[in-house]
């Protein structure tokens, strides 16, 4: 869609997904700051998916014949967090992995985010796998003119009994979206 409405661009896609993961592998907290145990008790390695993005990141503009930033950081993720977990923590935690791709030299402090809400097939709205929609949803609120979260609860899921992953009429409709 991209390229239907801009012809003369070629995007590049740098694509980590790994389903069903925690936000605390991608936020970093030193230790002393306020959710640094709570992030840490949430996986072995704290912010090692960010850590290899950033090198997939690297390692692709490196191979680009010109020099290029990163226009745009979609992310997808929240189920994992649904359950348990604190919103203000889950809210700190949103924020620092924002903070931690525009500090990357290939990025700036505009660089637009854009998030993405959870499937809308839970037992009820913003409850469960969803719950993190509510702060996902805030970023449309926040201060911040270059985050934005883009609507998908309203989508379809794959089948009756997998009801938090999209279709891929539903995929493709979130990338027209995002």
């Amino acid at each position: 869609r991209l390229v239907e409405a801009y012809p003369d661009i070629r995007p590049g896609i740098i694509n980590l997904g790994l389903g069903g993961q925690p936000i605390a592998r991608w936020a970093k907290y030193p230790w002393g700051e306020t959710y640094y145990t709570l992030n840490s008790s949430r996986t072995t390695t704290p912010g090692d998916i960010y850590d290899l993005h950033v090198a997939q990141i690297i390692a692709g503009l490196a191979k680009l014949s010109v020099q290029r930033k990163v226009d745009v950081i979609c992310w997808h993720q929240g189920e994992n967090d649904g359950w348990n977990v604190d919103g203000n923590y889950y809210t700190d935690a949103l924020n620092r992995v924002i903070s931690q791709y525009r500090s990357l030299s290939c990025c700036s402090k505009t660089t637009p985010f854009i998030v993405g809400e959870t499937t809308g097939a839970d037992t009820g709205t913003n409850t469960g796998w969803e719950a993190r929609n509510i702060q996902l949803g805030n970023v449309n609120r926040d201060a911040d003119p270059y985050t934005k979260c883009i609507s998908s609860a309203d989508l379809t899921y794959t089948h009756d009994h997998d009801k938090i992953h999209f279709s891929a009429d539903a995929q493709r409709k979130m990338g027209t979206r995002y």
